[in-house]
């Protein structure tokens, strides 16, 4: 089953309904777009069924997160960013190994995946600055050329009088 908008009621606790709920629309906005960047809807329904739930049990912990007191200022970006890491994900099925290992896979798939759009996202930054100080310096010869131009009417009005 596809990240849908019934795991917000899902992941609510009570405690601060409207962090909650904010962090709730912000995991599941990363989770619909993870699962359309690995093209999931393409996959067996297992294999579906198996991320679904991984996502879904990762996102109500992030939420219960997000509340404590420790965590009550970060993005459910920074959230997620915090508790996957390149090898798992954060300890939720404590007495179910399998189910982690789902759960690991699919953090470990995360973290691939906001890996690239952050060296994407700074190779564009990269050549926008490239850009930006092209476009300076192109500025800068503009101003200059735009100084001698009225250096030499100066100088040339001094020769002239």
């Amino acid at each position: 089953m596809k990240p849908n908008i019934n795991w917000i009621d899902d992941w609510q606790i009570g405690v601060n309904p409207s962090r909650e709920n904010q962090i709730s629309i912000d995991l599941l906005n990363l989770f619909i777009d993870f699962w359309a960047t690995e093209r999931l809807d393409e996959k067996s329904k297992t294999t579906m069924n198996r991320y679904s739930t991984s996502l879904h049990a990762l996102g109500g912990y992030l939420v219960e997160r997000a509340i404590s007191d420790d965590d009550s200022e970060k993005t459910a970006y920074d959230l997620l960013s915090e508790y996957i890491s390149p090898d798992d994900g954060p300890l939720i099925y404590h007495e179910n190994e399998n189910w982690q290992d789902e759960l690991d896979m699919v953090c470990r798939k995360i973290y691939r995946n906001m890996k690239k759009e952050r060296q994407q996202a700074a190779g564009e930054g990269r050549a926008l600055r490239r850009a930006s100080k092209t476009h300076n310096r192109h500025q800068h010869q503009a101003g200059s050329d735009h100084v001698n131009l009225l250096k030499i009417k100066y100088n040339r009005s001094k020769i002239c009088v």
